[in-house]
């Protein structure tokens, strides 16, 4: 987006290759917004080879992947990532992670603060085990034999290197003999619908076990075209379970596959249904796809009961019978261009929430209850997982659970908060509260108070000036903002004096900063 390469800074002739590393993000986690992962991308000027460096916290273990990528063009399509490039990539990661040398100057803002949210982790006595992966991806061809040693070495060293893997998206091309499937048959119901406007497409229902066999046969071939193959993340999971639970209901659940092929035809064979398809390839759908048959793999294929599963899961898939190369590119973008459904997109469907956004609407402010549908270029727009964290915050008292566990916070309160009719005001004042308290702030230096604390300055706020929960008042929230701000900056002082080891960041996640709020604020 224009509004990323000018915030972050991106000329032209690179911004190709900064949004190959954006595309590289929003594929290994899991798909997510771009505001979601913006965070983790620190590709630019004075990063240490280091593109994107992900830190995931939601786990037992804590997991930092970090990439390397290299964008390819014209003549250097068919390239890879050099040998000088990988050994540069991991004497940094020596030097910056794993000795973690903090006399090495890091320019970069936001590498810095990923890398000092590392040293942050690393130092914790909470934090049982962190796992590092290296990741290396490009559009170009897979990096060389030697290369892959030396990772492979590189890992066998460093036993806090989990592992490293290379993504490498090549093969586009449908008509390539070499790669060419042919032509071949699957078994699908009885029902299936056609569209034949700018190309002829046929929306079937197939069953996980001819799914599983397809790519058992064809394996990744068959998914040459497909954008993401299989991601690394929790979905994967949900996917198989879904299929054991209850696999009648996958077909609605799952968003199925999206197929293009140079031909196709629906065709009756020995009393069943089948669709003949001529060179096809998934080009959405990877992650199912190999998902199915990852657990297809460990069962036997000979044992009914094994089975059952994947003969009652049924799949829709859209079929496209086209071979024009920007048709297929619009096609692959399209579906592969949808961010991950949350906890709060599910939760939206709450009746109430209109009523809600009615009101607030009338007195300025536009809720935003469902992501990707609505407007959010307005500065008065929030979304309904912020403004629940900031009510819970200043009206249940848990800021530092608003602030790390926004997906537990959504799903055991959404509808509690969302769906109740007295809560109109209370809503409104929380958000005329965070509004004053971001401005408060953005005067502030880059400092911890400012990154990590404002659930706390709210909550405190509310401590200091208990009326204004009840009615908003412009003075008053100043006057307990200086007060709030000066209190979190004597206790953050005071812990660091006290506990070498002390993380802001892990200081407001904890329920240490919340009793520190409630004992500093308690009535004379």
């Amino acid at each position: 987006e224009a509004g990323v390469f000018e915030a972050r800074s991106i000329k032209k002739e690179v911004q190709d290759s900064f949004s190959f590393v954006v595309y590289t993000a929003q594929r290994y986690i899991e798909n997510s917004a771009l505001d979601e992962i913006l965070p983790s991308i620190t590709e630019g000027s004075g990063d240490h080879d280091f593109d994107i460096f992900h830190i995931d916290e939601d786990n037992t273990d804590v997991v930092v992947s970090i990439f390397q990528c290299k964008f390819k063009s014209g003549e250097k399509l068919s390239g890879t990532i050099g040998e000088k490039d990988v050994d540069s990539f991991l004497s940094k990661i020596s030097k910056i992670v794993i000795d973690a040398d903090k006399n090495i100057k890091i320019e970069n803002i936001y590498l810095k603060r990923q890398i000092e949210r590392f040293y942050e982790l690393i130092s914790s006595d909470s934090i049982n085990n962190i796992k590092i992966k290296i990741l290396l991806s490009t559009n170009g061809s897979n990096i060389n034999e030697s290369d892959q040693k030396t990772l492979d070495r590189f890992v066998k060293a460093n036993s806090n290197v989990d592992s490293w893997e290379c993504f490498h998206d090549y093969d586009f091309f449908i008509d390539d003999k070499n790669n060419s499937i042919g032509e071949i048959t699957i078994p699908i119901t009885s029902n299936d619908i056609s569209m034949n406007e700018e190309i002829n497409a046929k929306i079937v229902n197939i069953n996980a076990y001819n799914l599983a066999k397809l790519y058992e046969k064809f394996e990744d071939k068959i998914l040459e075209k497909n954008v993401r193959k299989l991601l690394k993340g929790k979905i994967n999971k949900t996917i198989q379970q879904s299929m054991i639970s209850n696999p009648k209901l996958f077909w609605y659940k799952n968003n199925g596959l999206s197929i293009v092929c140079k031909r196709m035809e629906v065709k009756t064979l020995a009393g069943q249904k089948h669709i003949l398809l001529e060179n096809p390839y998934i080009v959405n759908g990877g992650q199912t796809t190999k998902t199915i048959y990852n657990l297809f793999k460990t069962k036997d294929s000979n044992n009914e009961t094994d089975m059952e599963p994947f003969y009652n899961t049924t799949i829709m898939a859209r079929v496209y019978q086209t071979t024009e190369e920007e048709v297929i590119s619009e096609i692959v973008y399209g579906t592969n261009n949808q961010n991950k459904i949350t906890v709060a997109d599910l939760k939206s469907l709450n009746p109430n929430i209109n009523k809600i956004r009615s009101y607030l609407k009338e007195v300025g402010i536009i809720l935003l209850a469902k992501r990707d549908t609505e407007i959010t270029a307005s500065k008065n727009a929030i979304s309904a997982e912020l403004l629940l964290q900031i009510y819970m915050s200043i009206y249940h008292d848990i800021p530092h659970l608003a602030k790390h566990s926004k997906t537990r916070l959504v799903d055991e309160n959404y509808d509690a908060i969302f769906g109740s009719n007295e809560n109109h005001k209370k809503l409104e004042t929380a958000y005329r509260i965070y509004s004053a308290v971001g401005k408060l702030l953005a005067s502030r230096q880059d400092d911890d108070i400012k990154r990590l604390g404002q659930f706390s300055i709210m909550f405190m706020i509310c401590r200091i000036d208990p009326s204004l929960k009840i009615n908003y008042d412009n003075e008053k929230i100043s006057v307990a903002y200086d007060s709030a701000v000066s209190t979190l900056h004597e206790l953050i002082q005071n812990h660091k004096i006290t506990n070498n080891n002390f993380s802001s960041h892990n200081y407001f996640k904890s329920t240490r900063s919340t009793n520190d709020i409630i004992e500093r604020t308690l009535p004379n």
